[in-house]
């Protein structure tokens, strides 16, 4: 339901808000798509209540452009804008202001509609989420208003964003249309001066766009009334166009509007795991050479509860061969309409390849896994062994989603329900997860297991190599090329990166849905030589829509 009012500054009695503590100041390059970063300047209190993303319009050379400084300051900021920074974060609000990403230099209408943009933002979301778990609320005014309104229509449901329009452009090329908010979910609080002047900001025209706020949680209009004046019609600063004396009103206002509409947002940023279509391979595209393959099995745990099983293949803190590859094993169980999983990370040591002994897993740490959406997900950690290490990892699917909905009940897939974990109960503590993937099209496993005498080794006797083939609808019988990756370090990024190198061939062949065999031959690598056929069987229950 929307609404709409007037705000008359010289009625409104303003209250100072309350004191803030500590405040953080970051200047943060973002990775948001491959090779591309967008650079952001974070400010924030003491347990934020909320994160707020600034788009403006043209207050550089540039549309977009602010000029975020090494040292935090701006090239391009409006007078007062350190002012308002504070008020924000006085009312306990983080305030993060972003220039174009490092592939452009503007953010011009088309950009700012485009799903490279929405990426970029989506990256941002989940980055100021892991610095604190409170909903974002977009803000764009003049032209920042596109950015707005095209992202959160492109994220959707999946990504729950609120939502303020600020002095939309509707006149010229910068002009927010209808349609670009037909698709907008989240709480909207829409902003304009009764008395603007400016050509490109009509006040008559913000009617039909807060009209076209169809799907909107929320929807309010506020029309505001006074301020400084007279002043040149198009200024940014004063006047009406500028909201010329009304920074506090305006802080004030949209301080309330978020902590009233803040619990739309709430507990709806992470999706339900209990869906097998989040199972594959997913990794971090700033630490590529390393990533985790997760299997979910869905109401195994009881009704809409879910099991998460998940193979990280990674590193140690020091790069080097084959011994400093590093696995782990986690798992553990989600309560059905939980967002988070809580996990137990398991480390096996002591174990040759493919031969006896079973091997048993030792709890090293803790770490809880949520997914944004199909494609995204965070992994944060903690070991409590020696290495006292902890982080979070920003996932991303390496290979097309499948039968993951947006809704959370996608169609299943005779070809990626054969996906998951495998392995021989003679060798029990190594195995392999796999991907068949009929949208990318590839087949691919990680298959973590030992040196060829690695027993007596401890965790420098661990070893990880990958398979992959292209891949056919229906096929079961696979030849794959096998490859071992060295050269990586823990959860970092590394110059040069990993190296992956082809180590020899395999053969995965699926009897049925639950028994298959892995005929593998070691040219070269940390297992050069050996030859063998390895018999499969699933871990888990068949998912749904197996074929053969």
């Amino acid at each position: 339901m929307s609404s709409a009012r007037v705000i008359v500054l010289s009625l409104l009695i303003l209250l100072m808000p309350p004191a803030y503590s500590a405040v953080s100041k970051q200047v943060v390059d973002i990775p948001t798509r491959p090779g591309v970063t967008v650079r952001m300047l974070y400010n924030a209190p003491d347990s934020p209540i909320a994160h707020l993303i600034l788009f403006t319009g043209n207050l550089g050379p540039d549309d977009g452009v602010v000029g975020i400084q090494p040292d935090g300051s701006l090239a391009y900021a409006q007078p007062g804008f350190d002012a308002r920074i504070l008020g924000w974060l006085a009312a306990g609000i983080s305030f993060t202001v972003i220039d174009p990403p490092s592939d452009r230099l503007s953010l011009d209408p088309l950009f700012r509609r485009s799903s490279e943009h929405a990426a970029d933002i989506a990256a941002i979301t989940r980055y100021l989420q892991l610095r604190a778990s409170v909903p974002v609320w977009l803000m764009g005014l003049g032209s920042g208003a596109i950015s707005v309104a095209s992202v959160a229509s492109r994220l959707g449901r999946s990504v729950p964003l609120g939502v303020i329009i600020g002095n939309p452009h509707t006149v010229g090329g910068n002009a927010l249309t209808t349609a670009d908010l037909t698709l907008i979910y989240g709480p909207t609080l829409v902003i304009n001066h009764s008395a603007d002047a400016c050509p490109c900001c009509p006040p008559a025209s913000v009617g039909p766009l807060v009209g076209a706020l169809v799907n909107a949680a929320a929807v309010e209009h506020v029309a505001l009334v006074g301020g400084d004046g007279p002043a040149d019609p198009c200024n940014d600063v004063v006047g009406p166009h500028g909201w010329g004396g009304l920074s506090d009103l305006v802080i004030d206002t949209i301080t309330g509007w978020i902590k009233e509409h803040n619990a739309l947002l709430e507990n709806r940023n992470y999706r339900d795991i209990n869906e097998h279509g989040l199972t594959g391979s997913w990794y971090e595209p700033t630490t590529n050479g390393q990533g985790v393959e997760i299997e979910i099995y869905p109401n195994v745990a009881g009704p809409s509860n879910a099991a998460v099983q998940v193979s990280w293949f990674t590193y140690d803190a020091v790069v080097g061969g084959p011994e400093h590859q590093r696995w782990y094993t986690l798992g553990g169980n989600v309560a059905g309409g939980d967002a988070t999983a809580t996990l137990a990370i398991y480390q096996n040591v002591g174990g040759n390849f493919n031969a006896a002994p079973i091997t048993n897993a030792t709890q090293v740490g803790s770490a809880t896994l949520r997914f944004a959406d199909c494609d995204h997900g965070t992994l944060d950690y903690a070991f409590n062994d020696s290495s006292g290490r902890s982080g979070s990892i920003e996932l991303t699917r390496l290979a097309k989603n499948v039968t993951c909905g947006a809704n959370g009940t996608g169609a299943a897939n005779a070809d990626f329900a054969f996906s998951g974990n495998w392995y021989d109960p003679e060798t029990s503590g190594q195995g392999i997860t796999v991907e068949i993937n009929p949208l990318s099209p590839v087949a691919f496993f990680a298959w973590y297991t030992y040196a060829l005498t690695g027993a007596a080794a401890g965790a420098s006797g661990q070893r990880w190599f990958t398979g992959q083939s292209s891949y056919a609808a229906g096929a079961r019988t696979l030849g794959m090329t096998l490859y071992e990756t060295t050269g990586g370090r823990f959860d970092t990024p590394t110059t040069p990166p990993p190296t992956t190198r082809v180590v020899g061939t395999a053969t995965l062949d699926f009897q049925s849905c639950s028994a298959a065999t892995l005929d593998y031959m070691f040219t070269s690598g940390s297992s050069a030589g050996a030859a063998n056929k390895i018999a499969l069987r699933r871990v888990g229950p068949v998912p749904p829509g197996c074929a053969m």
